[in-house]
């Protein structure tokens, strides 16, 4: 996952590799990703049939198109 920059946090995650996820929630940074997970526990306990993808980002770069930055996501990885 830090190798890669970014990546889908299965554990985390309540959509089960579904393409189509309800809510992707993303987040970069270690208090960021602390209170996003917080909000994942809240929303499986109000909402538990919400297929949420978790994303943590730990190069900020990969948001960027590969076009504009090496070392960001062609089309089809940013939008899986």
């Amino acid at each position: 996952h830090c190798s890669q920059g970014i990546g889908i946090w299965e554990w985390a995650s309540t959509d089960q590799g579904h393409p189509e996820p309800d809510l992707v929630l993303a987040c970069a940074g270690d208090v960021p990703t602390l209170e996003a997970l917080a909000a994942m526990s809240i929303v499986r306990e109000k909402m538990p049939s919400l297929r949420i993808r978790f994303v943590n980002v730990v190069n900020l770069m990969k948001l960027h198109p590969h076009n504009r930055h090496p070392n960001g996501l062609s089309d089809a990885e940013f939008d899986s």
